[in-house]
């Protein structure tokens, strides 16, 4: 998904009272919390404590990484995948269609099939421009 969408890979700074965005290359880290040992009641808390930790971690859009995400495992079956994003990168369209193409890729991968997704012809940075041309 990462290598797919290049605004995933943007950072965001400013010179001069001009804005603009870089693509860089970064590595992402999939951090693990272990939540098994705990009953229903402490995982349902523990989640919720990481998902306020997450979201209320601020960004750095001039260095990134300009989104965050968090495995965690609530026994053998069953995991969670917290995601933080900041609104410059995504909004509640997109990320409804990210999900469902996440959910499209893992189960494509668990099945051991390569991705069903096509290459994007056309990138967020071209929806702006195509936005900026008809102001």
């Amino acid at each position: 998904m990462i290598r797919r969408q290049e605004v995933l890979r943007t950072t965001f700074d400013s010179a001069k009272g001009n804005s603009f965005r870089l693509l860089v290359r970064q590595r992402f880290n999939l951090p693990l919390v272990d939540c098994p040992a705990f009953d229903e009641t402490e995982r349902d808390a523990e989640v919720r404590k990481l998902c306020l930790e997450q979201c209320n971690d601020p960004f750095d859009l001039t260095f990134g990484p300009v989104l965050r995400f968090t495995l965690v495992r609530l026994d053998a079956e069953s995991h969670r995948l917290l995601l933080a994003i900041p609104h410059i990168v995504c909004d509640h369209t997109s990320i409804q269609l990210f999900a469902n193409e996440v959910a499209s890729v893992y189960n494509t991968f668990s099945q051991g099939r390569p991705s069903p997704l096509a290459e994007l012809t056309f990138q967020y940075a071209d929806f702006c421009v195509l936005g900026a041309r008809m102001v």
